[in-house]
Order: C-alpha cells, then sequence, then structure tokens
C-alpha cells in the first residue's frame, strides 16, 4: 500500500501528543515493509536515526519469558515447579508463597504485592535491586492467593530475572545477549547497566524545566531493556518463527493462561498469556486473526509491540512521551495495512453479562488501586462521585440511564476520562464488580471491556484506626536517585467513612485486621488491583506502606537553617517560611518542595528554579552522608 496514509497518522499523532521522538516498524515475512522515525534525542539534542534506542518498559518482559522458556525446553526448568527449588533465598512471612510457581510469574497470578519500586526506577545504576526484591519479599505479606487469578505484577518477573541468572549461572545481561541479541544481528538494543553516549539513547522530558537522565530499570528483566522498533520486529519475528522456543514453548506463550478461579468479564485488553499482555486483541478478531500484544511504559516512555503468526507480521512502535498511546496507533498502523492487503473486517459482537440493575444493590462504595468510587441513585439515575485525596466527594457522572442491563449518558458523556462509557455491575459469587464497556480505539464498533471497581463490604467492626483519621503522614525514607518523586505519594492520610468502620480508605482500599495492620480489600482481575501492600501502624505512631515509612507530619519545624550536613539517608522535612535566594548541595543531594496538597512542586535533580514562595509549604532534604546543603535566604540580600 502507499505510505502516505501510515505517515499521516504518525505526523497527526506526533503533533498532538507532544512525542520528543518516535520510531515505528512494521515487519512482514521477515522483512520492513513500513517505517517512521522523528523526533530528537533531548530538548536541543540531534535527530534520532535507526540507531537511537528508547527505553522499551514492560515489552522487556517477552525478553525474559523467552529466556525462561529456554531453560524449560533445555530441562532446566519447569513450569509448574515451586520457584522456592530453585530460588531457595526466597521467603516470605505467609506459608502460601511456597506454592507460587514458575509459571504463575510469567502470567500474573503469583499473588505477589507488585510493588517493589524503591531503587527499581532510578537515575542511576542500582546493582542491588534484586537483593533488594528478596528483602522486601521476606517482610511482606501475599496480597492474593498464588494461582488464583491474574493481576499484573512486576516483581513477578523481577523473580524470573533471578531464575534466569541463578538456573543459567549467568547475569542477565549476558544471558540475552548470548542467546538473543547477537544471533539475531539486534546491534541497537542494551541494557542500564552502564551509562549511554549521548545521541545514542533518548534524554525523556521530565515533569519540570531540566530533561530526565538516563533512565536505569533496575528490574532490567521486567522493565529495563533499551532498544528500536526494528530490533524489536526482529524479536518478534524471531519468537514468531520458532528460532528462539520451540514449537511446545511457544503454544504454552501463545495461550489463553488466566487462571479460572476468579472470573469476572473478559478483560478483553488483558487476556494474559506467558509475558503477553494479551494473546487475542479484539479489533484484530474482526479479521479473523489472531493477534498478540506486549506494551510497556516508563517515566517518560511509551512502547507498544504485537505480531499476527497468520499474516508472518510484526509492528513496534516506541515513543519517548508521557501523553498518548503507543498500543492506539500501533493497532490503527496494521489495521490499515490489513485492510489494504484485502483482509476483510467484521465487527464481533461481546458475549452477554448478566448484570444487576436494582439501586439497593448497586448503591455503596467500590475501589481499585487508584480511587474509591461512590455510586447512588437520585430520581432513578445513577450518580458516581470519586473520594477526594483529602478527604470528601467530587462529582464524577450523574444522570446515567439504564438500558437493558447497563447504564449510560447522553452521547460524548465523559466517565472515568472516557467517553460514551456503558456501565454494567456484573456479580460474582458474595462480590460485585463495576464494568465497562466502551467503543473500540481504532474501530468504534469492536467494542472493549474492562473489569474496573469491586464494591467493598463493611463489617461493622470498630477499630483503633479511627483515632488516626484526617491525620497526615509524610515519607521519609525514598532512594536518593529515584527516577521521579511522588509516583508512590509523599504523603498518606487515614481516612475512613461512617459504616465501614473496618475499612481504611487511603491510598487504595484496606481491611482493617487489627489495631496495626490493614491489608488490600480488593480482588480485580486484570489491571486495576496491581501495586498493594499491607499498611502498618507502628509502635512509635509512625505508618509503613510497603517499602515506605512515613512519620507525622504535624508540628514540622519552621526552615531557617542556613546550612545542614546530612547525618543519615532519611527525608528531614520543615516548613517553609522566607524566599530561599540561593541553594547550594556540596556532595550528592536532592531537597523537594510539596505544594499543599502534597504534589512535588520542586526537584532538584529536575528543577532550576525554586518556587518564588516556600511559605508554609513542606520542604525535605536527603542525601549520601555528610553532604552538606547551604542556603541563603531573599531577606539577607535585602
Amino acid at each position: 500500500m502507499e505510505n502516505q496514509k501510515l505517515d499521516a497518522l504518525c505526523e497527526a499523532f506526533f503533533t498532538e501528543h507532544q512525542v520528543r521522538a518516535m520510531d515505528v516498524a512494521i515487519f512482514q515475512q521477515g522483512s520492513e515493509i513500513y517505517h517512521y522515525r522523528s523526533g530528537r534525542t533531548a530538548s536541543k539534542g540531534a535527530k534520532i536515526t535507526e540507531k537511537t534506542m528508547f527505553s522499551i518498559g514492560s515489552i522487556s518482559k517477552m525478553f525474559t519469558t523467552a529466556a525462561v522458556m529456554m531453560l524449560v525446553q533445555e530441562g532446566k526448568l519447569s513450569l509448574d515447579e515451586p520457584i522456592v527449588k530453585k530460588l531457595p533465598m526466597f521467603k516470605m512471612p505467609d506459608a502460601r508463597y511456597k506454592n507460587i510457581t514458575v509459571r504463575m510469574l510469567l502470567n500474573h497470578s503469583s499473588g505477589l504485592p507488585g510493588n517493589c519500586f524503591k531503587g527499581k526506577y532510578t537515575n542511576a545504576r542500582n546493582r542491588n535491586h534484586l537483593k533488594e526484591e528478596i528483602e522486601y519479599a521476606a517482610q511482606s505479606r501475599l496480597k492474593d492467593q498464588p494461582g488464583k487469578f491474574s493481576v499484573y505484577c512486576n516483581d513477578g518477573f523481577s523473580l524470573a530475572e533471578l531464575l534466569v541468572e541463578v538456573v543459567s549461572g549467568q547475569s542477565y545481561s549476558s544471558f540475552i545477549y548470548e542467546k538473543i541479541l547477537e544471533p539475531l544481528g539486534m546491534e541497537h538494543t542494551d541494557f542500564p547497566i552502564h551509562e549511554i553516549m549521548d545521541g545514542k539513547y533518548i534524554k525523556a522530558k521530565s515533569p519540570f524545566d531540566l530533561d530526565f537522565p538516563q533512565e536505569y530499570v533496575n528490574g532490567i528483566g521486567s522493565g529495563g531493556i533499551y532498544s528500536t522498533a526494528a530490533d524489536l520486529c526482529r524479536f518478534l519475528d524471531a519468537l514468531r518463527e520458532g528460532r528462539l522456543v520451540d514449537e511446545a514453548g511457544l503454544t504454552e506463550m501463545n495461550r489463553d493462561q488466566q487462571p479460572k478461579e476468579l472470573v469476572v468479564a473478559d478483560n478483553t485488553t488483558e487476556r494474559y498469556g506467558l509475558g503477553w499482555d494479551c494473546v487475542s486483541m479484539r479489533l484484530f478478531e474482526g479479521f479473523g486473526k489472531q493477534a498478540l500484544c506486549k506494551s510497556g511504559s516508563t517515566f517518560g516512555f511509551n512502547s507498544h509491540s504485537l505480531i499476527i503468526p497468520d499474516c508472518q507480521l510484526s509492528a513496534a512502535v516506541v515513543l519517548c512521551t508521557d501523553k498518548g498511546s503507543a498500543s492506539k496507533l500501533n493497532q490503527a498502523l496494521v489495521y490499515e495495512i490489513l485492510k489494504a492487503q484485502g483482509c476483510a473486517f467484521e465487527a464481533t459482537p461481546l458475549p452477554a453479562l448478566k448484570t444487576v440493575v436494582h439501586p439497593v444493590e448497586i448503591t455503596g462504595l467500590y475501589g481499585n488501586k487508584d480511587q474509591i468510587v461512590r455510586a447512588r441513585f437520585e430520581h432513578g439515575d445513577l450518580t458516581l462521585e470519586i473520594r477526594e485525596a483529602q478527604g470528601g466527594w467530587r462529582p464524577e457522572v450523574s444522570g446515567l440511564q439504564e438500558d437493558h442491563g447497563w447504564f449510560a449518558g447522553q452521547p460524548g458523556t465523559s466517565v472515568f476520562g472516557m467517553a460514551d462509557l456503558k456501565i454494567g455491575f456484573v456479580p460474582q459469587g458474595d462480590e460485585l464488580y463495576l464494568v465497562y464497556q466502551m467503543p473500540g480505539s481504532v474501530a468504534a464498533e469492536q467494542a472493549e471491556r474492562q473489569v474496573f471497581l469491586q464494591k467493598l463490604k463493611p463489617s461493622g467492626k470498630v477499630s483503633g484506626w479511627k483515632n488516626l483519621t484526617d491525620k497526615t503522614w509524610i515519607m521519609d525514607n525514598e532512594y536518593l536517585q529515584q527516577r521521579t518523586l511522588g509516583n508512590v505519594p509523599m504523603t498518606f492520610t487515614v481516612q475512613m467513612e461512617k459504616g465501614y468502620d473496618d475499612l481504611l480508605l487511603a491510598p487504595y482500599p484496606l481491611r482493617i485486621l487489627n489495631d496495626y495492620e490493614a491489608v488490600p480489600a480488593i480482588e480485580i482481575p486484570g489491571n486495576y488491583s496491581r501495586e498493594m501492600s499491607s499498611v502498618l501502624w507502628l509502635a512509635d505512631g509512625s505508618i509503613q506502606n510497603g517499602q515506605y515509612h512515613y512519620v507525622l507530619s504535624e508540628n514540622l519545624p519552621s526552615l531557617d537553617v542556613r546550612e545542614m550536613t546530612l547525618r543519615d539517608p532519611l527525608i528531614h522535612w520543615y516548613i517553609g517560611a522566607a524566599p530561599i535566594d540561593t541553594l547550594k548541595i556540596d556532595g550528592i543531594a536532592r531537597v523537594v518542595v510539596l505544594d499543599e496538597n502534597g504534589q512535588v512542586e520542586f526537584d532538584s535533580q529536575l528543577s532550576s528554579c525554586l518556587p518564588a514562595s516556600l511559605r508554609g509549604k513542606r520542604i525535605g532534604f536527603f542525601g549520601e552522608l555528610n553532604s552538606k546543603i547551604s542556603l541563603q535566604y531573599l531577606e539577607e540580600n535585602a
């Protein structure tokens, strides 16, 4: 087909989503049939070339899966053996961890909390991350029963990375290079184990005025590899053709691997295989084709890859942007190619679901990993409200009317940031789930479906946690070279709701076990109950949320020091008063300013200018031991 239409799609996407750099490749029958490349390596960098690498994020999981399957076909591993047989150092204070198998790591059903963030996404290499994963596991509860259902889990792939190292006797990067990159001629793929020369790797935009430095995802097997679109297509072709994994292994990888114990509805974007996000993409079912995909996203990067075995086609889009969807662009390009090649498209309906519509059954609170939603009825129509971070409710949508078991607004109505959703309430056993159905992103008639929220059920117990409501804690132990501050919230407020006395409503729904521990209260297959851990109320009055420690933020000292020497790795917090004219750091340290909502307003690693006003704002200082920070205030120069 003529490439002008594909170029137009890429150019429009590039402009609309303020993309710094874009690399697109589509291969068919082993040859490149389309490529598009545009952008620069930094804010003032050179134009990208076919050699310029991007962070591909979780597409790295496909390399890890291929490595594990190679070891399986060599007889060195079995998919259904407990991982503790090969990783005796892996222990958890929860006996069920012994049931986690190799397969469960690859199909996201391990039950691990999945939120070992600290020291994983960084601006400098952290050689200790896999050791820290093991240490974190040793003090963590499982979030879910192993093998019960699949919910996206990064930590499972970090353990799979460790498995590759232990079983092969090689470092992960050496194994991938020797078994995959070198044989396939993937010359423009690398690992976050050294500094990449300027121009060979893209520096992403940060949330502030300075570019991010090079990104190091230290759980390499879950999200750390750098590559190009063309190299990814070479890898996908080799995988599809059986040059890396044998036929039996590919059959396992490419089938739906989700456990069947908890099935609410078909999550059409998360039909997990081994490694794959989806082993049957809805859009391409309209062509009667099986398409398999894996996406990736890190700080400032967004990527998507897919294969269609019947068409001998591989496609990859890698972007340097935090806006837009690489998945949507990749699907749109391949959709146009298939149509141009004469493939007939016919929309296929989603299977019917049993839903409930009675207001008494629906009314109440619902939660997922990101938010608490209240459903109620006004004059027979459904209203949804979202819990604010500091308490209270804000309207999300009202006037949703029931039609054949689903609730919807007028055409164009936006719910949860998406237009024209249909919302259904689906029972599963004793639980009730909010499921949404939306138009397909490329072909609207090829609808998608997602399990989004679970109804919260109170038990009526009263807890000592009530004494902590509406108080705010502040984090004091972030990793110094963490990629960005605030991805894990810097502040923590205990919230409860009348009638739900055994639940905490922040940072996600937690069920109180006793006066010192609360555990995740939801089980949502797919993507919306990932990355949650237990929260502990410690004897000294502080809070532990996963790897992160929070101290009460009341009565912080006023910032009036002119020089400080850091004697420990903790974040030392102050309340701002006079404006700072000059900030000088001698050593390796970091300064952070939070706004009134606890959001990061200034980060000395990524910002060149302090906020004009610091009065009443929380200011934190942390760094390597004996680093010095000097402050000069504006009034001193008056």
